[in-house]
């Protein structure tokens, strides 16, 4: 299969915690003061500018829960009228996907629709936006993207077959590398997949605890005939600020 080349990239608490408290949009857990530590914003830049030099990555990858809360009230769409056939093809039209300035994008893994805010990226950085998204997303939330002019591709029936996505970002974008600073849920289902590559983790010197607080991969039990995710050490890097950065390699299955 090919696909892009897949890094992740996440902090968490020694207890493996990658947010303080349940249901929390990425914003609100880099803003949370509890969960600054000395030093770690510098870290974090560090890993960030080796995973870049090693990589050049063309766009980072996140699951809709980074960006939208469950159960949070979504914009109500208009009605389609009309056969939405159509509606239901991939969406890369030219002049998105070919904006002069354009240098890397944000792809969302949105199965059920929930980001509605109409954003198509950000022009002083070059990084604009594209879906992922089911076969499952009613015609009125693929319509309003497409009045925005934001670039989607449909994978999957119900929910999004993540290997399927994968190919075609590298067929019909041309993505050979990507990070991902999703949270425990996409990163689980993309290792249950076996589409991570890499693992690099920041161990911060805090506890979080909690029974429903996210954890580095929340992903379906393994089942009797599956095997654990086997990792190889590239490099471990301890801090006197009591931050540990691990980077592995996951090893082919």
């Amino acid at each position: 299969m090919k696909r892009p080349n897949i890094v992740l990239m996440v902090a968490s608490s020694v207890d493996g915690r990658i947010a303080i408290r349940p249901n929390i949009t990425m914003w609100e857990e880099m803003n949370d003061h509890r969960t600054q530590t000395a030093g770690g914003s510098e870290i974090w830049k560090e890993v960030e500018d080796s995973i870049t030099h090693a990589y050049k990555p063309q766009g980072d990858i996140l699951g809709s829960n980074s960006l939208v809360k469950e159960g949070e009230p979504l914009r109500i769409l208009p009605s389609f009228e009309g056969d939405s056939k159509y509606l239901y093809d991939d969406f890369l039209p030219d002049e998105a996907i070919n904006r002069k300035n354009h240098k890397s994008w944000l792809i969302v893994v949105d199965g059920k629709g929930r980001l509605r805010s109409g954003y198509q990226g950000d022009e002083s950085t070059g990084r604009y936006m594209v879906h992922l998204v089911s076969h499952g997303v009613q015609p009125e939330y693929l319509y309003f993207l497409q009045q925005n002019n934001i670039p989607y591709l449909i994978s999957g029936e119900e929910r999004i077959d993540l290997k399927l996505a994968m190919e075609k970002l590298k067929n019909k974008l041309g993505i050979d590398n990507l990070v991902t600073t999703a949270g425990g849920k996409l990163s689980g289902a993309l290792l249950r997949e076996g589409l991570i590559d890499e693992v690099n983790i920041v161990f911060k010197p805090l506890l979080y605890g909690g029974f429903k607080t996210p954890c580095l991969f929340d992903s379906p039990e393994l089942k009797d005939n599956e095997e654990p995710s086997k990792l190889q050490l590239i490099k471990s890097t301890t801090y006197k600020n009591g931050h540990v950065w691990l980077r592995y390699k996951v090893a082919s299955k």
